[in-house]
């Protein structure tokens, strides 16, 4: 199950990721990449900060958290954006090009338009999971 496993991006994951946002600052750093399914209609977002800001914040040196969408919650994605379901990944890449712009705020976005989602994150070895809604028949 994924709440179980390691958030961690594993090297095969990100053969496929494309970076969004990357900023790399005295105090902290932070990535963010996507991995979009097209065949499947997923689509991940993942976001990593690690620094001393980051130790502050989260009581140690690295939080990686992450959204996943299954293939109707990324179709709705799409048309929200105005985008086609096999332009998802340019229509992420323009959210993330705004500066400051985190996965908090993409997070935001999907909660206003009623898109679900499922969030994990971690920290310090801790994982925190809650599963994407069920959508009524």
């Amino acid at each position: 199950m994924e709440h179980l496993e390691s958030l961690h991006v594993r090297e095969a994951e990100l053969a496929g990721a494309e970076v969004l946002a990357e900023e790399h600052g005295e105090l902290e750093s932070r990535q963010v990449w996507a991995v979009v399914e097209p065949g499947h209609g997923v689509v991940v977002v993942v976001e990593r900060s690690y620094g001393e800001l980051t130790q502050e914040v989260y009581d140690c040196r690295a939080h990686e958290h992450k959204v996943t969408l299954g293939w109707e919650a990324s179709v709705a994605l799409a048309e929200s954006l105005g985008a086609s379901p096999k332009k998802v990944a340019v229509a992420l890449r323009a959210i993330f090009a705004a500066p400051g712009c985190y996965l908090a705020d993409f997070m935001d976005l999907l909660d206003r338009s009623s898109i679900p989602y499922s969030y994990a994150a971690e920290a310090g070895g801790v994982i925190a999971y809650r599963p994407a809604p069920r959508l009524a028949p």
